[in-house]
């Protein structure tokens, strides 16, 4: 049998006690903190990816604009939006796949 390393879904990596793994930084400029959460725009559906405190401080940011009735310009895709519901929920990435 051969050294190479099996290649499969989560419940197969788990037989073989890997553990399948993808790590990635938080959106924010000048953030060097691992992302944890996740949330989709409503306007070009891209995905932001942040660390607990860059997600916290989005929320209140998207909260002040709320009350001001501004409107965001999506840095992907360009348009103006309304701030009210552009993000999404957060959701926690899932970062460990064996269980």
């Amino acid at each position: 049998m051969s050294d190479e390393k099996p290649i499969g879904n989560s419940e197969w990596l788990g037989e073989f006690n890997l553990l399948l793994e993808d790590r990635v930084n938080c959106d924010s400029a000048q953030c060097l903190n691992e992302a944890v959460f996740f949330s989709k725009t409503n306007c070009c559906e891209s995905v932001m990816l942040a660390c607990t405190p860059c997600m916290i401080e989005a929320g209140k940011s998207l909260e002040l604009m709320i009350k001001r009735q501004d409107g965001i310009k999506c840095s992907n895709c360009n348009k103006v939006v309304p701030a009210r519901g552009w993000l999404s929920i957060p959701n926690r990435l899932a970062l460990d796949t064996t269980n």
